[in-house]
């Protein structure tokens, strides 16, 4: 997440006045740190003293993790407003959007590890994934039309703006099938809630979800919103694992939906009638033979 919402207050009550049991334990990731609260120290402190200092926790967290990302979109505004030349302009946004891109890369290392981590443990496992929809600096229509216009004799300006936007050509940059079937193979029901309210910008610009409302500015970047590509590896990631994806503006809402799913579930066993433990992954399928029913469940699991 970008920044600390209101929300995330109300998401705090219900899970620890709603959700989490005696026994069980607790592991939170942010963009800074990971700390693993255990059964036992969760029994020592009551909940509203944990809640609280987790609260704090993840305002600094946040605030301190996303802190690069805000003050490279910050310069980069501030580069814009200056005298420079169409040409250094232009290579100053390829320098900032390769640093904004080297720092939303997703560790596909660490998501495997955390897979397998969670495997060793005993008991039924939900994983909660809060992703904050992205706003990304782009080069507003208007400035794009009146640039081409003034250089229409330059035959090398069209090709240097679509160098530049090949950074908005997002592909996944990690391994999503590795990543999927790790984390069905240990059980765990990820449940991926894409907030889509997004931080204040405090830099004058256009925000627009496509565009469109940029041909009006004056301003030469607007804000659109790129996150598709997280978006589609994570759903595919959550719905491989027998969770849900959830998009809404309000984080507890979303939170709400996805505790629902995780309180009503069946355990189904069976034993494959020709088992081999060569590593593969083997597919698991299940159908309902009456009624409408949506079935979610895991993708399948590594024969070991």
């Amino acid at each position: 997440m970008s920044e600390y919402l209101p929300e995330i207050d109300k998401v705090l009550n219900s899970f620890f006045n709603k959700v989490i049991l005696p026994g069980d334990s607790l592991i939170v990731i942010t963009p800074m740190k990971r700390y693993h609260m255990r059964s036992e120290s969760l029994a020592k402190l009551p909940k509203d003293t944990i809640k609280a200092q987790l609260q704090g926790k993840l305002r600094q967290d946040i605030f301190m993790g996303t802190s690069e990302y805000r003050n490279t979109i910050e310069e980069l505004y501030k580069s814009f407003s200056g005298d420079a030349s169409l040409e250094e302009k232009m290579e100053i946004y390829s320098t900032f959007l390769s640093r904004l891109e080297s720092l939303r890369r997703v560790n596909e290392k660490g998501l495997i590890q955390f897979a397998d981590y969670l495997k060793t443990m005993p008991g039924q496992k939900f994983v909660y994934l809060f992703y904050q929809k992205e706003n990304v600096p782009q080069y507003s229509p208007k400035f794009l039309m009146q640039q081409q216009f003034q250089h229409q004799d330059d035959p090398f300006l069209t090709p240097k703006f679509m160098e530049n936007f090949d950074f908005f050509n997002r592909d996944v940059k990690f391994d999503v099938e590795s990543v999927k079937k790790a984390y069905a193979d240990s059980s765990i029901s990820i449940h991926f809630l894409y907030v889509t309210k997004t931080p204040a910008v405090k830099t004058p610009v256009t925000a627009s979800r496509d565009g469109a409302a940029a041909f009006s500015g004056s301003d030469e970047i607007t804000m659109v919103e790129r996150s598709e590509d997280i978006f589609s590896a994570f759903n595919e990631i959550s719905q491989a694992t027998g969770g849900i994806s959830d998009s809404s503006a309000n984080a507890a809402v979303a939170f709400q939906r996805a505790v629902n799913a995780s309180e009503n579930y069946y355990l189904i066993y069976y034993k494959p009638l020709d088992y081999k433990a060569d590593g593969k992954f083997r597919e698991i399928k299940v159908n309902v033979k009456t009624g409408n029913f949506r079935v979610l469940h895991r993708a399948g699991y590594f024969a070991n």
